[in-house]
């Protein structure tokens, strides 16, 4: 299992699934706190998800035949929407103005963190996000194929 799959079992949490609603404020919400988490924990407790963009811009290695799905730009559209950022005409990995939440950017996000923290990051079991995956309607841990059912 290489890839994608590979990726959500066993690196990213499930809340940066592209099935979930793209522009559900609750889900782009779950997302933002996973990125704020990671940044604090990669730049210090100060740092933002601005910051964190600013920190994978520069150890970016994405390969240039990358495909952007319609399910993932709208997931990147959604996040900038809700980021007050404005979405760019066109997604382009190497131009990272919105793709942060594409999996092969949040894998890049994943290396920086130690194996703990991963292991943290992708099975959150605190009480915030088992309120989030409760109002989502997604059961806290488990694996992603079963968080990925939920479609809207």
């Amino acid at each position: 299992m290489r890839g994608k799959p590979h990726a959500f079992a066993h690196h990213l949490p499930c809340i940066f699934s592209d099935h979930l609603p793209a522009y559900d404020q609750k889900v782009c919400q779950a997302r933002w706190h996973k990125l704020l988490q990671a940044a604090g924990w990669i730049l210090g407790r100060t740092a933002n998800v601005r910051n964190l963009r600013d920190y994978i811009q520069g150890k970016r290695r994405i390969s240039f035949d990358t495909e952007i799905t319609p399910e993932q730009v709208a997931m990147i559209e959604g996040f900038d929407r809700f980021m007050l950022v404005t979405p760019p005409s066109y997604y382009d990995l190497q131009c990272l103005e919105g793709p942060l939440v594409h999996w092969e950017v949040l894998m890049l996000v994943a290396r920086s963190l130690s194996p703990e923290q991963r292991l943290l990051w992708k099975g959150d079991s605190s009480p915030i996000a088992t309120a989030q995956a409760g109002a989502l309607s997604l059961p806290s841990g488990g694996s992603c194929q079963a968080k990925a059912s939920v479609r809207h």
